[in-house]
């Protein structure tokens, strides 16, 4: 085995070891929150549509997505400690192709911005192992072309900041070099885990310290605006937060039953969060969640992937789930590592150790949940399309409705939010002028529109020509 992997997977095992302890110490003094519902779903809201193996899959890690800017073809990006980064073309998903392996660069996570992707070894940024960045144009030929700090996890908002954590926490800045991100800012510390950015706010999940809430008006100097320092909660591993922003959703990848796996705090008022519900499964821990509208994805280890309606936050419902590994228990870092549901096709990669890569499709009309609401709205294809300077998007409501109707770039990066506010029913149109939220004009290229009504997301693709 690979000296810096049986590093790596010793000090998981102790820690694991340890906080096992910690968290039954911990849970005399929880408050038993509610717990999810259990599983009433109609079956088949999950489809498994494509599935390859990864080489030494037993050292499989987290996966993200790219959409080739020219092709419009999508990309998985796989991570294994052992094997490197495996790039995966995916437009056939139900005939999943790995198209290059990069093994000489660290693959614990990955992220990408335009068409590059930046990847980490995991490893505490104790070993220092520099991470990479990697020309991803040609994703047959994938090319190693600059370095970043080493760390565990990260992020890239949709300002074009690379966030890099643990120890502690950097944010870099990608747009204008993105081969040569510069650095922004630091927070020094001894611990850390994982970052997720919504707008300007920044949610810190600092590992064992507690979780802490940014505000990024200015990606310099963040200001502390909140801090969750709950003490059942063992290790603040990851996160995100609700539709509208109210709610933020926090793994403890360290609970213990009978403590949660998830914990649902209100956030309204930052400074003083509330627990409100949990998630909890007695022989599964919680890895990484993502939200997409009123559902939750999440990359539940040995439980495998699991899809929750959280149209009310304080009480979520599992929907659907798919276990992709005949394993099961705590606390054993395996089954479905990490999701992505980002793809502009709506398909799911996950990524399990040790059984390799899966590609699903979730139909949410298919749960109840969403099937009335697809109803009551319909998107119009935009026009004209290919367009510039302008072009209008029309779209009708069948009964008064909040609307959230925003533009993406080809990368899944929010470009301008056009409306977010309740509309009566009828037709109504906006118009998109090909800028950004800061008034910048954009590139050419494919972009996507993208509207939300009460949890139901319908999007279409855009053609800007300058």
């Amino acid at each position: 085995m690979n000296p810096r992997i049986r590093e790596y997977d010793t000090r998981h095992r102790f820690l694991a070891f340890a906080l096992v302890i910690a968290t039954l110490l911990a849970v005399t003094a929880a408050d038993g929150p509610f717990s999810a519902t259990p599983p009433a779903a109609k079956a088949g809201s999950i489809s498994l549509t494509g599935h390859v193996d990864i080489p030494s899959s037993a050292y499989d890690t987290d996966v993200w997505g790219w959409v080739d800017p020219v092709t419009l073809k999508e990309y998985a990006l796989v991570g294994n400690n052992a094997t490197g980064l495996h790039i995966v073309d995916c437009s056939n998903p139900a005939s999943p192709v790995v198209v290059s392996t990069l093994d000489a660069v660290p693959s614990f996570d990955i992220k990408t911005y335009q068409h590059f992707a930046y990847t980490v070894d995991g490893n505490y940024g104790f070993a220092g192992v520099e991470g990479r960045i990697i020309d991803i144009a040609d994703p047959a030929n994938p090319v190693v072309v600059g370095t970043i700090p080493a760390g565990h996890n990260l992020f890239v908002d949709d300002e074009g900041f690379l966030y890099v954590t643990y120890p502690g926490l950097r944010i870099l800045k990608l747009r204008g070099s993105p081969a040569e991100p510069q650095p922004w800012w630091e927070k020094v510390s001894t611990e850390g885990h994982d970052v997720t950015v919504v707008g300007d706010r920044l949610y810190d999940f600092h590992g064992y310290d507690g979780t802490y809430i940014y505000e990024l008006a200015n990606r310099r100097n963040p200001k502390l605006i909140g801090s969750i320092l709950d003490p059942t909660i063992t290790f603040h591993h990851s996160g995100c937060t609700s539709n509208g922003e109210a709610y933020l959703f926090i793994n403890d990848e360290m609970a213990v039953d009978p403590s949660p796996d998830i914990i649902i705090f209100d956030i309204s008022r930052t400074h003083m969060p509330l627990k409100v519900a949990s998630i909890a499964d007695p022989d599964a821990t919680a890895h990484n969640s993502y939200r997409i509208g009123n559902f939750l994805h999440v990359a539940y280890y040995t439980a495998g992937y699991r899809v929750y309606d959280i149209a009310e936050p304080a009480r979520p419902v599992l929907v659907d789930e798919y276990d992709t590994t005949p394993l099961t228990g705590e606390g054993l870092f395996k089954g479905a590592w990490g999701c992505y549901p980002f793809s502009p096709s709506g398909h799911i990669y996950v990524n399990d150790r040790p059984e390799g890569f899966f590609v699903f499709s979730f139909d949410e009309t298919a749960t109840g949940v969403g099937e009335a609401s697809s109803k009551a709205f319909d998107l119009g294809q935009s026009y004209p399309n290919p367009f510039n300077p302008e072009t209008t998007i029309p779209y009708r409501l069948s009964r008064p409705s909040r609307v959230e109707l925003t533009v993406y770039d080809i990368a899944g990066k929010r470009v301008r939010l056009l409306e977010e506010s309740s509309r009566p029913a009828g037709r109504h149109r906006a118009i998109w002028d090909a800028k950004d939220d800061h008034g910048r004009r954009v590139v050419s290229g494919v972009y996507f529109c993208r509207l939300e009504v009460e949890g139901v997301v319908k999007k279409h693709k855009m053609v800007l020509i300058r």
